[in-house]
């Protein structure tokens, strides 16, 4: 049997499929397309999201303005926690802790309808970190607390996923508490093509395959 050297008529019809691919698959790999609407630095308020000794920190934060409304829930786990010796009433003492696992959960809306309800679940990356002071009278005890986190979500809706970090402030006076802190997002294109791009492209080289195959017989 004979053997025909591929033409450059095939080469060409190769190249056409592959550029009429290409588009489809980089735009659901273009780390570049951003979501302005959910990107950006926010001024964040929640409740308590630690209280001294715990084995877990978290909260809902909350943001809130004339169109845009979103909750992030975050709940991490606190490993590696320290605390200076008690010294007595009145004395601060001082701790810190590492937030390397846990969870987070995003819901947001334009209240004026031009842009879509977006939603994520993700987790904290390791890296995180805690800190405070509790100070201890003879009416209660007293505490502040920081808290530095980074996530990844895992999915979302819409082929959009996001990243950011969230560094969040809070304690209690005695007579309750609160909390707020400032909330970075990052909101992109997911970076796995959709299951129209598979098939496209999928289609596209098997229609070049069997047309090879007929011009090598």
């Amino acid at each position: 049997m004979n053997r025909h050297p591929i033409s450059s008529a095939a080469l060409s019809l190769f190249a056409v499929v592959m550029v009429a691919c290409s588009p489809i698959l980089a735009r659901a790999d273009n780390a570049d397309n951003i979501v302005e609407f959910y990107s950006g630095d926010f001024s964040v308020t929640g409740g308590v999201a630690y209280y001294p000794g715990d084995g877990t920190a978290g909260t809902d934060v909350v943001y809130n303005s004339y169109s845009l409304n979103f909750d992030l829930l975050f709940s991490g786990n606190v490993t590696d926690f320290q605390e200076t010796p008690y010294c007595g009433l009145g004395c601060p003492q001082y701790y810190t802790g590492d937030i390397n696992s846990g969870t987070v959960q995003f819901s947001g809306f334009d209240q004026s309808g031009q842009h879509p309800n977006y939603n994520f679940s993700g987790i904290i990356e390791p890296g995180g970190t805690l800190s405070g002071e509790i100070v201890c009278d003879n009416q209660g005890c007293a505490w502040q607390d920081e808290i530095s986190i980074a996530f990844q979500s895992t999915s979302g809706t819409n082929g959009w996923r996001s990243s950011g970090t969230l560094s969040w402030m809070d304690g209690n006076d005695g007579s309750g508490g609160s909390g707020f802190g400032n909330l970075s997002l990052l909101t992109q294109q997911a970076s796995t093509p959709e299951p129209s791009s598979f098939l496209l492209f999928g289609s596209g080289v098997l229609g070049l395959g069997g047309w090879l195959r007929r011009q090598l017989r």
